[in-house]
């Protein structure tokens, strides 16, 4: 869950917008909901070859991004799919995003960060690096 639920459908709206697509869905139940193990390799562009890993690796991105609550369900960050290939991935986040924020996507995922305004964000599978 994020901390601002009125930043959060605002910049789902961004993203929307941007995209032209009408929906917008958090990443990790996306991932659990509509990728196998035969297709977790194309979308995430060889990183990972199991569905299972890739879950696992953005959940430890949401930990070292900083997650709180009881349940561990509150967060700065939350991460969404868009497009019509559901091929593109942003972060919206309530602060700025620092090199150490950066490091995390790069070194758990292997995904640069193009911030594209304020508080939105999106992610780039990085070419030809192995994490």
């Amino acid at each position: 869950m994020f901390k601002d639920h009125t930043k959060t459908h605002i910049l789902t709206k961004a993203i929307s917008a941007r995209e032209g697509e009408n929906e917008i869905t958090e990443l990790i139940y996306w991932v659990k909901s509509n990728i196998d193990n035969a297709r977790v390799e194309v979308f995430t562009q060889g990183r990972f070859s199991d569905v299972d890993e890739l879950v696992s690796a953005l959940q430890e991105v949401y930990q070292e991004l900083g997650v709180e609550g009881v349940k561990g369900n509150t967060s700065d960050y939350l991460l969404f799919i868009a497009g019509d290939k559901k091929n593109k991935i942003y972060l919206s986040h309530v602060i700025a995003l620092d090199k150490s924020k950066h490091q995390v996507f790069a070194n758990k995922l292997g995904m640069d960060v193009k911030v594209i305004d304020n508080n939105l964000s999106k992610l780039d599978w990085r070419k030809n690096v192995s994490i």
